[in-house]
């Protein structure tokens, strides 16, 4: 983003601001500013002159004392600078409109990689203890809608979230991955490498400062950054009290779309899906489905078209191989192994390595009669 050198000055003041308020920057940042007139000038005021303006609470003014650093504003253009993190304050026009529209904006973004310049954001979630049908579900609905330029939001956390992700990438599309810590302490730890290559295409993005470690009580913030860049909430999996609920209910109070894949009617990942669904929210069981809402001037590509997109994710030198697999599975009420491996020339393991592949994708599925259909 283009900005002159006092803009660049005033938006590392206001991280900095933002830091030493904690999970009030977003409503206090702004009245700091305003009162001192301007973050700088905010930053740099004596303690008792930030006290004297009455509008930190006892408590948050010793919390704003107790963690004040004068160096802080160059600490964070410094980290800024070495991690390539753009720093984009809420006046800029960098900023995602869409996120000024929601009631608690985050005051500062941090942006490692680059937004997409695409006109659909969806964001993905649902439960951290997902099952193989509600990964597959989640991987294979974000990589197709990402094939056709929908930037697929999500948090970063396990299951649904990193699914998600994963999908996006698959597709070759982008997706944006919002932190609940800050971007040197990205957590969790273990997806350190799913972020990098999330940020090489897309972005991952967090409003708290880079050396904030991750808190409980910042996760329900992040959500309502998820909601705020995004048009609508697809919730694949969750639990009935789960944080994918939360950020479905607030996706419908800030006006968002809901829209939710039901599942089995016995597994308690289903039952808070089932629950939205009950409440309005839009059943969904295959991406054309959101493709229609998105892209409704557009021709209907049909089951087919949808298909085909599948095996772009396939070894090159196994595609033909593996579409030939997957129309021999279509006819009739599926197939079992001994049918299979009747019908092709080839070795057991090649045509377990291909079921299993489309297991995971989410394009077959197999029975109690151990016969695979397709889904």
């Amino acid at each position: 983003f283009a900005v002159g050198v006092e803009s660049i000055v005033e938006v590392y003041y206001m991280a900095a601001l933002a830091h030493l308020l904690g999970s009030r920057a977003a409503l206090l940042g702004p009245r700091l500013a305003a009162y001192f007139g301007s973050a700088k000038e905010a930053f740099e005021a004596s303690f008792e002159q930030v006290k004297a303006s009455g509008i930190l609470t006892e408590k948050g003014a010793q919390h704003y004392r107790k963690w004040y650093d004068p160096g802080l504003p160059q600490k964070i253009a410094d980290y800024c600078e070495i991690a390539h993190i753009s720093l984009l304050g809420i006046q800029e026009s960098g900023y995602p409109a869409s996120l000024r529209e929601i009631a608690d904006p985050p005051w500062v973004l941090y942006v490692k990689g680059k937004l997409p310049n695409l006109t659909a954001y969806l964001a993905v979630v649902g439960s951290r203890k997902a099952t193989g049908y509600g990964l597959s579900i989640a991987e294979r609905f974000s990589r197709v809608l990402a094939s056709e330029k929908i930037a697929i939001v999500s948090g970063g956390a396990y299951g649904i979230d990193a699914a998600a992700h994963e999908g996006a990438l698959l597709g070759g599309g982008k997706t944006i991955s919002v932190l609940g810590s800050g971007l040197a302490r990205p957590y969790p730890v273990r997806h350190k490498g799913l972020f990098q290559r999330i940020s090489e295409t897309g972005a991952v993005i967090s409003e708290f400062s880079p050396f904030t470690p991750p808190m409980a009580y910042q996760f329900p913030m992040r959500n309502r950054i998820i909601v705020g860049l995004s048009s609508g909430v697809l919730v694949v999996e969750a639990a009935l009290k789960s944080g994918a609920m939360i950020t479905a209910h607030l996706a419908a109070d800030e006006g968002r779309d809901v829209y939710a894949v039901p599942g089995p009617i016995e597994s308690f990942t289903s039952k808070g899906t089932h629950a939205l669904i009950k409440e309005g929210a839009h059943l969904v069981d295959d991406p054309q489905d959101l493709l229609d809402v998105y892209f409704p001037e557009d021709v209907p590509k049909g089951a087919h078209a949808v298909e085909l997109s599948l095996f772009e994710t396939f070894p090159v030198p196994d595609r033909k191989k593996a579409e030939a697999l997957y129309d021999f599975i279509k006819g009739g009420n599926g197939k079992q192994m001994e049918e299979i491996m009747a019908h092709f020339p080839w070795p057991l393991s090649f045509v377990s390595m291909l079921l299993l592949r489309m297991e995971v994708a989410g394009m077959v599925r197999k029975s109690a009669g151990n016969r695979y259909l397709v889904r």
